[in-house]
């Protein structure tokens, strides 16, 4: 592809109470893909080489993505992250 395209990448943490479904479905993903989706729609799809307890993640958003629909996503994800 063309190397001057941007990509966007979003960068979080999942809420306490996820942290232990999040390690153990990571786990469960070793050497195998795991899909982040937002409306529906498959964002990224990494394959873990490790059980992340963490709970940090990142979603790298491929040229197919405006500006705009990154800021979007960013923020409703920030809003969901926020809520309760």
């Amino acid at each position: 592809g063309d190397t001057n395209e941007m990509v966007y990448m979003i960068t979080g943490k999942v809420k306490q109470e996820q942290l232990k479904t999040f390690g153990d479905e990571t786990e469960k993903a070793i050497g195998k893909k795991i899909g982040f989706f937002y409306n529906g729609k498959v964002l990224s799809a990494p394959s873990p080489n490790v059980r992340l307890d963490s709970g940090y993640f990142s979603i790298t958003l491929y040229p197919d993505y405006s500006s705009d629909q990154a800021h979007t996503i960013y923020n409703n994800l920030n809003k969901e992250r926020n809520s309760d």
